[in-house]
Order: C-alpha cells, then sequence, then structure tokens
C-alpha cells in the first residue's frame, strides 16, 4: 500500500483483512478513502469478504459514498 497508495483495490484488501482479524476503526480508516478513490470498486471487498456485508459501518460507509457519487 505505501508503494501503491492510489491502488484502490490494495485498500480494499486491506479492509477485508482488518475487518478480519477484528480492527474495526482502522479499516473503517482505510475503507473510507478507498471509496473515496474509487467507489466503484467497493464490491471488491464484498467479494473478498462477504461477512462484510453483515458488518453495520461498513454498510453505513457505502450508502454514504453511494450518495455522494449519485451527484
Amino acid at each position: 500500500i505505501e508503494l501503491h497508495p492510489e491502488n484502490a483495490i490494495l485498500l480494499y484488501r486491506m479492509t477485508a483483512y482488518l475487518l478480519k482479524e477484528g480492527h474495526e476503526n482502522d479499516a473503517e480508516d482505510i475503507l473510507h478513502c478507498a471509496l473515496q478513490m474509487d467507489f466503484d470498486k467497493h464490491q471488491q471487498l464484498l467479494d473478498y469478504l462477504p461477512q462484510a456485508k453483515k458488518i453495520e459501518i461498513v454498510l453505513d460507509l457505502i450508502e454514504t459514498n453511494k450518495n455522494k457519487n449519485e451527484f
């Protein structure tokens, strides 16, 4: 990630890893950046970690950023 900070897919993968390890606060920060960088690729997170569909903060961030991308 340090070498390719503009790579949203890496950020989504890191989010999945952090969520799986129970680091929700760190995952939230990275997910926020990833969604702002490339919202359309958020499906990568949901494909990589299907349980993310049940995590409230993930759903809230996706919904918030979805609304921003519609304007």
